[in-house]
Order: structure tokens, then sequence, then C-alpha cells
């Protein structure tokens, strides 16, 4: 069937060389201009334990549009939050803020979206791993047009008080054109005043519950900003009611150029004795991306290999122990083969109890002589830290911060500070109230940075003192020129060879050797698929075509075509 379809395709194109198939000119199929499409619903639900929240679409969504979703929830101490849609779309946590005992904020986004019919459902589930129950919750779902179709997440930042001006903090973009969502948890009822968004910001939609005392409800709200160029920005309001608030300010990019978040993946943990733990990952990792690994165990887990069913490398990183506690590590694996959803990542280690990992991916990372800068620090308390590094040797690079606690996945979380990004946390004794020294927790955060500088991974905050091991690993960008736009073949031509890979990846061929084939993407689309092929055709023939192609600046990153994961 294969071959039926490939010879199809290559049938069409050279009808369309030759004339027979109107005029050998490609029509241009531009990316969306960044732009916000529109509000389409917001839900609220109270004293309903742990039903979902439910949002019914009243818009249609189309294909390749972005939804974003502010939430606020009471701040029950360990959550695991999913969100799914009636069209199978995947939604990953863009940020977070947390104020203690009262609520937490979070920005929630799916990119390139398959559509979405109006009345669709859009599903926040929420398991509490406590005891204590979550009384209410509010989200907003707004569209936008324009993102990256995978990483587009940059930059996050949080904070939260209490008072009439919340206030995300700060964000320090990288990349130039950007969307900025600011979402602003308040522990008070849709009835408070709503206050005005910061200059520049733009009021989005707002929910909230009402009914019993004020502080028995909380009420989020969504203001967006489009930017030209790279800058400090904060979400801010003044005016509300005064009340405890969480805020979170996410930025998120027009292009995969440079470093981009992907998505987290992934968590495993296991209170059994044993010699390994399995992570079993939730999405699949595409060809050329990188693989950050953050694990956390009793002491004794000297770790002897990292394993993926793929045969990627992965590289011990850091090493961290807290002196007969817990100890922290980081691996990473990098220009991955590709790893399809439903894949095992095995971390393989001397005998112990306690242990868990989460795992993240991440794409734009050099190929080779990655890592630039590691520190590590111990000790006991609620302000784990892992110290600043040296000084990074390049401008654009990845932060990623790790840190285990000889506690259980109950305790408060805490927030990661210095602009970290709060990543996945897992960790042992699901349900109970406590756990102490037989447990352990891990949690990961990143950040990505646009200048040199000396970094400490930490947070603030924790509700009780632990013993801590903490770890920061700086990884460089990849800096390599971008390659020849049509040339997948990297033969330094773009021609009709380069067009029947990409018709055969796109027919589901094996065309692994040429992976991911992000030069194949020559109309911008973020697809490599049997469009571009013509146009390369066409450019080949000898006729104008409106892409730049042969020259520099491929793509960061694409959806692989069918021949990339035969």
């Amino acid at each position: 069937m294969y071959r039926t379809k490939l010879a199809f395709r290559l049938l069409v194109a050279a009808a369309m060389l030759v004339g027979l198939i109107g005029p050998a000119t490609a029509v241009p199929v531009q990316a969306a201009a960044l732009a916000h499409v529109g509000n389409i619903g917001t839900a609220t639900i109270k004293n309903s334990s742990t039903a979902d929240l439910v949002v019914t679409t009243t818009a249609a969504v189309a294909a390749g549009d972005d939804i974003v979703i502010a939430y606020a929830t009471d701040p029950s101490q360990d959550l695991n939050i999913t969100v799914t849609d009636s069209a199978g779309n995947k939604y990953q946590q863009a940020g977070m803020g947390i104020s203690m005992g009262n609520l937490r904020t979070y920005v929630f986004a799916a990119y390139n979206v398959s559509a979405l019919s109006s009345g669709s459902s859009i599903t926040i589930n929420q398991v509490v791993y406590s005891t204590t129950a979550v009384a209410a919750r509010a989200a907003t779902v707004s569209v936008f047009r324009g993102l990256a179709p995978a990483g587009a997440l940059e930059q996050t930042s949080n904070d939260d008080g209490s008072g009439v001006s919340p206030s995300s903090g700060t964000a320090t973009t990288v990349a130039a054109d950007q969307l900025l969502i600011g979402a602003i948890g308040t522990d008070g009822p849709s009835e408070d005043a709503a206050g005005t968004w910061a200059s520049g910001w733009t009021a989005g939609p707002r929910a909230g519950t009402t009914g019993g005392t004020a502080t028995d409800n909380v009420t989020v709200s969504m203001g967006w900003q489009i930017v030209s160029s790279a800058g400090s920005y904060s979400a801010a309001k003044t005016g509300i009611t005064s009340r405890n608030w969480a805020a979170v300010i996410a930025t998120f990019k027009t292009t995969d150029a440079g470093i981009s978040y992907i998505g987290s993946i992934g968590a495993a943990d296991s209170k059994t004795a044993g010699t390994s733990l399995a992570v079993t990952i939730n999405a699949a990792v595409a060809a050329g991306d990188d693989i950050l690994v953050a694990f956390a165990a009793d002491p004794a887990a000297t770790v002897s290999s990292v394993s993926d069913g793929s045969g990627n490398t992965y590289a011990s990183v850091v090493d961290v122990t807290s002196s007969g506690n817990v100890r922290t590590f980081i691996f990473a694996a990098y220009n991955v083969t590709a790893l399809p959803s439903g894949s095992n990542i095995t971390i393989n280690h001397a005998s112990v109890t306690a242990r868990a990992a989460v795992v993240s991916v991440f794409r734009g990372l050099a190929n080779s002589d990655v890592l630039d800068q590691t520190h590590t620090g111990a000790g006991s308390g609620t302000e784990p830290a892992s110290g600043a590094t040296s000084a990074t040797t390049q401008v654009d690079e990845l932060l990623i911060g790790a840190i285990g606690l000889e506690g259980p996945n109950v305790d408060n979380p805490g927030t990661w500070l210095n602009s970290f990004t709060d990543g996945l946390r897992r960790g042992t004794s699901y349900g109970a109230s406590s756990g102490g020294d037989t447990d352990v927790t891990i949690g990961l955060g990143w950040r990505i940075v646009g200048a040199t500088g000396a970094f400490t991974a930490a947070k603030t905050g924790l509700s009780t003192s632990r013993d801590w091991a903490a770890a920061i690993a700086t990884f460089k960008a990849d800096t390599t020129p971008p390659g020849i736009l049509g040339d997948v073949d990297a033969s330094g031509l773009v021609n009709s060879t380069d067009a029947l890979i990409v018709l055969s990846c796109d027919a589901g061929v094996d065309t692994s050797t040429y992976c991911p084939m992000n030069c194949g993407d020559v109309n911008a689309d973020g697809l490599v698929n049997s469009t571009d092929a013509l146009i390369i055709l066409t450019f080949d023939a000898g006729s104008t075509v409106s892409f730049p192609i042969g020259q520099p600046g491929c793509p960061s990153g694409v959806t692989p075509c069918a021949g990339c994961t035969p």
C-alpha cells in the first residue's frame, strides 16, 4: 500500500513539473500570525471532592490553533492534574504558583491542536494524594493562533502574597515574538472586585465559585499580551479585593528556534526493595530531542545504568548525597533515537527501598560537548539549594534543577526560586500524612537563559524540615548554523532526490537515516509532507517559489513524518 501511495504522489508531482496539472508554481502555506482567537468557556466546581471539572466549549477550535487554560484550586499538598479533551489533544503544565495554605494557580497549554467542535468537553482531572479534600476550583479557557507547534513554552515566573495588587514576578524572554499569558488565582469568591490588568495587558476571562464564607472559594482570571521583542515582563493587577493570591506568567514562542521545553513525559516511584525503577512514558519522544531524568533514592542506590527501548545512551550528569539520608541524580540522553509512547526508561541501581524519578523532554541542545556547569548542595531544613555554578560559558543554555528530599510526597512542595519553572514532582507514601525517613521525593525545575551567569537551583517554603540533596546542571544550546532549507540529505543541493525522500517519509517508508528531517519543512507549517515535496520539485524545475529554499534557516522542530517512526 505504501508503494501505491508513493507512486501516486510521484505521478502527481511529475504532472505538475510538465504542466499537466496547473502552473508549476507552489502555493505558499504561510505560518499563522500570532493572534488571540477568542475565549471559549469557563467552569467552576465546589464541595465536590475529586469530581472532574469540565469546561464545555462555547465555540469551535480550528485545527492548528492553541488552547490555553488558567486554573485555580485549593492547595492540597501533592496534586496530580491531567487535562484532556474530546479530540485527544495533549495539554502540558506551563506554569504553577502556590500560596501556602490557600490556593494554587496553574497555566496549561495545548499546541497545534486537532479541531474541537463547539460543545466539546475539556476535562480537568485532579487526584489528591492526601487526606485533605479539595473544596473549590475554577478554570477559564482561551484560544490563540501562531504558537510553535511543539516547544512553545519558554519562560515562567510566579509569586504569591496577600493584598490588592497581585503580581507574578518577572520573566525575562530570549526569543523576540511571544505570547504572554498571566493567570491570577485568589482565595475569594467571584463577587470580589476584578481589578485592572497592568498597562499593555488585555483582560481575558474570569471565573470563580461563590457562597459560604469568602475563603471557601477560589477565583481565577487570565490576561494576555503579544510582544515583538525580548525583554522582562510580569503579569500584574491592581484594585482587586484584598485576598491571598498566587500569580503566574508564562511566555510562549512562535517557533521552536533555540532551546524548547517539549514536556514532562512520566514519573514513577517505589517503596518496595528492588534494584531498578521503570518510568513508562506517556508521550512519544521525537528523534533528535533530549531527555532529562531526575532520580532520588536512599543513599545506597548507586546507579549502574539508565536505558530505554530505543537504545539511547544516558550520561550521568550529577550525583549528590545528603549523608545517610537521600541521594539525588540527574541523567541526560542527547539527540535521541525516537522513543514511542508507552516505552520504559529504566534506572538500574543497587538494592534500596524508597526511590522516585521524573522525566522531561527538551529540544535544541548541542549534539556534542553539551554539559557546561554543575553544582550540588546537601543539608537539612525547609530551603534546599544547589549552591551557585561557576559562570556559564555560552549565552543560550538550559538550566536543570533537581531536589531530592527524605520525606513523603504529601509534604508541601514549596516554590522554585530564581525564575525556575516547576516541573514534575514525585514521591513515595501515596495517601499517607507522614513518612519521614522512610520516604523520598524528587522534584525537577528548569529555566532557559539567554545570558551567561552563575546560577542556583533552590526552593523555599517547604512545610516540613527535611534532609535534602540538591543539584543544578547547565546544558549548552545547539549553535550549529542552520542547514540549507530543503536539503534533507545534506548533499549541499536541493533537488528531486530531496523531494523523493520527503515523499517516501510521508508515505511511511523507512527514512530514519535522514530524520528528523527538519529541513524538509519548507513551508514552515511544522510538518514534512507531500506539500513540501511538491514545492521542492517545483524549485528543482526552475520555477519561482515563495519560500527561501536553498537558504540557511531550517525549522528547529517539526512533527516527524511517518517514515521517521516506521
